[in-house]
């Protein structure tokens, strides 16, 4: 049972694609990030729905959304090929998206691919660059390794037993942990829990995808972004200097973006700052 909108379910490709819905208007769907379900959005979700036909997804590897083994290999381009077609599954013409990092790299790719479909695009800390590579030491080598059948099955057994959880729920926060209170670090553990349950060799195929696909291939999608862009990044994140040249290649290649920093910001706003980003992401897609 969803924690919020309704479970829904969708045929695209021949894939099953699980994706919750709520409120009315214009559509607009949101992509979680790596490693994330729809329950990522619960912050924002339902204020959005206040305005719009909200459709949280969970896009092929996570959730309840079917997680191929062969002849998908996850790169941003695959899931927003994915996407369109769920739109044209259901009848929609065109709808805003919403993402946040591995998911604000597919709506960058989404925007590129599809512009046909594209009303508006908000990006929190999508990748259009990987000039300077992933944080965490997530390169090539360290991806692949962990892909491997045996290797990358073992990991995700070991991480759904919970174990990490705690090491995870101050990994993601980053600066944003110290400052929480008791009520926001309860509600982040259990969000981390409840993920971590999903866990399999897709988490790692999504990280390896991005370079697989590589720097040529994000540039190129993004690089035909005609739809307005707002893209939000944190003046904490621990993805800001990675982030960097993604933000210089909007500002030289795509004239319709918006970037906008939140200086005490952290790389998942939708979680630290969810009041502001509803804020900023509906004067932006209502404007």
């Amino acid at each position: 049972m969803a924690e919020f909108g309704v479970d829904c379910f969708a045929t695209v490709r021949g894939y099953r694609v699980h994706y919750v819905e709520l409120g009315e208007g214009y559509p607009l769907l949101l992509v979680p990030p790596s490693f994330a379900t729809y329950r990522n959005w619960k912050k924002v979700a339902p204020r959005m729905a206040e305005h719009f036909r909200v459709l949280a997804v969970d896009y092929l590897g996570t959730g309840d959304s079917d997680k191929p083994k062969r002849g998908f290999l996850y790169s941003p381009g695959e899931q927003a090929d994915i996407i369109a077609g769920l739109l044209e599954a259901l009848g929609i013409e065109r709808a805003h998206l919403m993402g946040v990092s591995y998911g604000g790299t597919i709506v960058l790719s989404f925007a590129g691919r599809h512009p046909e479909r594209t009303g508006k695009v908000v990006s929190i800390e999508g990748y259009a660059s990987l000039e300077k590579g992933l944080p965490g030491g997530w390169g090539p080598r360290k991806t692949l390794l962990l892909s491997l059948p045996v290797i990358g099955d073992l990991l995700c057994l070991l991480v759904r037993t919970g174990l990490w959880n705690e090491a995870f729920a101050r990994q993601f926060a980053g600066a944003w942990w110290e400052e929480m209170s008791e009520e926001e670090r309860r509600e982040w553990r259990e969000y981390v829990a409840g993920e971590v349950r999903y866990a399999n060799r897709c988490w790692v195929a999504i990280r390896h995808s991005i370079f697989v696909a590589g720097d040529a291939e994000l540039r190129s999608d993004a690089g035909r972004i005609r739809a307005p862009l707002l893209f939000l990044t944190g003046g904490r994140s621990g993805h800001r200097e990675h982030i960097r040249p993604t933000l210089e290649f909007l500002r030289r290649k795509v004239p319709t973006a918006r970037i906008v920093e939140i200086p005490d910001g952290i790389h998942d706003l939708e979680w630290q700052k969810p009041e502001l980003v509803v804020r900023l992401a509906r004067e932006f897609l209502l404007g």
